[in-house]
């Protein structure tokens, strides 16, 4: 199979819905997004469209790319690109990319440093 330079993955027609929302939809295009790198060649970029997307959530975000950075695998704004999202969609992705990378540059920091937030806001 020759590999392609280009390719585009509507992630509303992947999850045959507009609402981007769940752990199992996240998984479920990570793996979607890990075999068509597969496809892809040297130099190439995949874009994911969230066009049609109403509703986007962290949870959904970390489990379809969030995952990469935790893996080792920078990929997002490297090979892997986002589209057609709005504004604040565009701002929990961010948000998820940032924490994912802080996370695997230094995971027990991370997971210190969010047990001590828990902690803070229970006692509070």
């Amino acid at each position: 199979m020759a590999k392609q330079g280009l390719i585009i993955i509507s992630v509303a027609d992947e999850l045959a819905t507009p609402h981007a929302i769940g752990y199992e939809q996240g998984r479920a295009l990570h793996q979607t997004i890990t075999t068509r790198l597969n496809e892809l060649a040297e130099g190439g970029a995949l874009w994911l469209s969230f066009k049609d997307i109403q509703t986007v959530t962290t949870a959904f975000l970390s489990e379809a790319i969030g995952k990469f950075h935790q893996a080792g695998h920078d990929v997002f704004g490297k090979n892997v690109f986002a589209t057609d999202m709005a504004i604040d969609n565009l701002t929990l992705l961010e948000y998820v990319v940032d924490h994912a990378d802080l996370y695997h540059r230094n995971p027990e920091a991370f997971r210190s440093l969010q047990d001590d937030l828990l902690e803070a806001l229970t006692t509070s």
